[in-house]
């Protein structure tokens, strides 16, 4: 679990140099493996807002797969040079509608922190000596998650207007505790990675 925080702070220092690009955009060398049992090697192409991977294998096939095939896959990510974890999971998207959905693991335990990440497009202004321009601008944004392992449940989760503390129960007063001893923020991914891993060090004592 301290691998994984180690990781996502390089990843966020490394998110804040690279401007504008995607590592969706990337080919990474990877790994999928199917519900049907059946594992892939080679290049790999991810699209979260589709939920579909694209991988080339070593022999040249190139093959596309929908989370309805696809159980979990990894990768070293080419831009940011760090692994990465995803899995699939069934997520209600539409009130009465389950379907499979690509999670990234940022954090596992009794309950797991997940991201789904999207590329949202921003106008900025510049201020200047006699007026300004506006350009646009495309971000990088985060959509949290928490996985509980006991009722297999993913919920969706707003660090923004959501007390991370109140999934927590058992042990939410040394939760908040920690937020406020050490200075966290609660909000950003490394503040979260930082207080799941309190929190599931706990429930593990």
């Amino acid at each position: 679990m301290k691998k994984l925080l180690f990781i996502y702070l390089m990843l966020f220092f490394l998110e804040n140099t690279f401007a504008q690009e995607f590592s969706r955009d990337y080919w990474h060398n990877g790994e999928v493996d199917l519900f049907s049992g059946e594992t892939f090697k080679g290049k790999l192409k991810y699209d979260l807002e589709k939920d579909n991977i694209v991988i080339q294998t070593g022999e040249g096939v190139i093959k596309s797969f929908s989370s309805q095939k696809v159980q979990c896959f990894q990768f070293f990510d080419a831009l940011f040079l760090l692994p990465r974890y995803f899995h699939t999971l069934p997520f209600e998207k539409r009130v009465g509608y389950i379907s499979p959905v690509f999670f990234e693991l940022l954090s596992e335990g009794e309950l797991s922190l997940l991201n789904r990440e999207k590329i949202t497009q921003r106008s900025v202004y510049y201020p200047s000596f006699g007026g300004g321009w506006t350009t646009t601008t495309f971000v990088l944004e985060d959509e949290y998650y928490i996985l509980d392992q006991k009722t297999e449940k993913v919920m969706a989760f707003d660090p923004n207007t959501q007390d991370i503390s109140q999934f927590m129960a058992s042990k939410r007063t040394q939760v908040q505790d920690f937020i406020r001893n050490n200075r966290i923020k609660a909000n950003e991914k490394m503040g979260l990675m930082r207080v799941f891993e309190f929190y599931n060090q706990k429930k593990g004592e």
